[in-house]
Parts: C-alpha cells; sequence; structure tokens
C-alpha cells in the first residue's frame, strides 16, 4: 500500500508543477476553509464560504495536505487525490459561491486527470451541481444546471467544462464529487496490478456579465424603443 500510494502522490506532483502558476499569493488549507473560512476571488467578484469535505477512507484524511488557491475569478484544490490497484475513491466538496455585483451567469471546470494503464475500467472524473441559494437554503433536490469532466483508460478525454446559469444568481451551492477509480478485473476477477488514476489540479472559475457588455445591451434595446416610436 505504501509503494502504490507513493506513486500516486508521484504522478500527482509531476502534474501540479506541469500545471500550477496562475494562482495568486493568497492560499488556504482545506482544513482552514472547512473550519470556516472564506475567501474572495482576485477581481472581487465572487466570495466563497461554507466549506464541507466528506472523503473516504482511501485518500489522505489531514485536510492540511489539501491546498486552495486564489485566483483571479475562481479557485483552484491541489491535492493528494488519487487510487491504485483496484481501489475507488471519493472527495465530496461543498461549497458556496456569491457573487459582490451582478449575478453569477457561467462557470468552468477544469482538471488535470491521469489514469494509468489506458485500458477500460480506470478513470477520473469530477461531476458537480449547483444549486440556487439565492434567497436562502438551495433545494437540493433541484440543480439549476450541472458539470462533468472526465478522463478514462478507454479513450474518454473531456478536462473541460463550460456551464451556463441562463439568467443567472446571486448565490449558488455548489456540490462537487471527485471520483478516482482503479477498479480493473482480468478474465479471472484479479484485479489488474499497476492501476492508477489520479487527480491534482481542479480549477473552478466563474462569470459575471461584463459592465460594458450589460451597457451595450441597455443601449440596443433603448435604440430599438426610440426607433418603434419614430416609425409610429
Amino acid at each position: 500500500m505504501r509503494l502504490r500510494r507513493g506513486f500516486v502522490g508521484l504522478l500527482a506532483g509531476i502534474a501540479v508543477l506541469a500545471l500550477s502558476g496562475s494562482a495568486h499569493a493568497v492560499t488556504f488549507t482545506l482544513q482552514a476553509l472547512v473550519g470556516g473560512a472564506s475567501f474572495t476571488s482576485g477581481n472581487g467578484l465572487f466570495t466563497f464560504s461554507a466549506f464541507s469535505a466528506n472523503l473516504t477512507t482511501g485518500l489522505d484524511p489531514d485536510l492540511t495536505k489539501y491546498t486552495v488557491n486564489v485566483l483571479d475569478d475562481g479557485f483552484e484544490l491541489l491535492g493528494p487525490i488519487g487510487a491504485a490497484d483496484g481501489e475507488q475513491d471519493d472527495l465530496l466538496l461543498s461549497y458556496d459561491v456569491e457573487a459582490t455585483q451582478g449575478k453569477i451567469v457561467a462557470a468552468t471546470l477544469y482538471f488535470n486527470g491521469q489514469v494509468l494503464p489506458p485500458i477500460n475500467g480506470v478513470a477520473a472524473s469530477i461531476s458537480e451541481d449547483w444549486f440556487d441559494a439565492s434567497n436562502g437554503a438551495p433545494n437540493l433536490l433541484n440543480p439549476v444546471a450541472s458539470g462533468f469532466v472526465a478522463r478514462t483508460g478507454g479513450g474518454l478525454n473531456s478536462p473541460t467544462d463550460d456551464v451556463s446559469f441562463g439568467a443567472g444568481y446571486t448565490k449558488l451551492r455548489a456540490e462537487k464529487d471527485v471520483l478516482v477509480d482503479a477498479r480493473v478485473l482480468n478474465g479471472s476477477d484479479q484485479i489488474v496490478p499497476g492501476t492508477v488514476a489520479a487527480i491534482s489540479v481542479i480549477r473552478q472559475t466563474y462569470a459575471i456579465p461584463e459592465p460594458g457588455t450589460a451597457l451595450l445591451l441597455a443601449a440596443g434595446l433603448a435604440g430599438l424603443a426610440v426607433s418603434g416610436r419614430k416609425r409610429d
């Protein structure tokens, strides 16, 4: 077990070096956020709070080893999320995101899932549901939007998903399921050795309408109204 975990950690560390670097200097541990800390994105447009995290027993339970870097328009989570040799593990992460002005109209979910070897069954994925929390406690049975990213040994490769929230919401509750699955069996129902599924970077960003876009839309609508009056 120690050797397998070391290999997963090595793979995750290499991926972090390759992909991190767009974050601000502000960093939190997941432990601090679950403990009640909150933060505002670098552009000041989004506030993140009410974090909770649940991990299955195969993942490292020390939440101080999972770090959250503040981005201009969101955050990224870095951590030792991996499974090997027939294991399957989950990190369930929840949080609130609130617009400091305007409404949240879109989100982008990105990850750097890695799987070895390239055979069916090995998979790393993230699914996420968002719920309207604009008027208080959200209805967790009725998501307003969902996102999904995955990488599998069978060839599925969708590391980025862009999600639209339509007219937008002032506050959302996000429920994220991070899954690493190394369950592969051969013809004799024996676990295939050497299987690895790992994720070390999860990047979450959000968008509100740009002020210039809103002004252009308002001007266009005003022009249409004036034109209509002239025809009358």
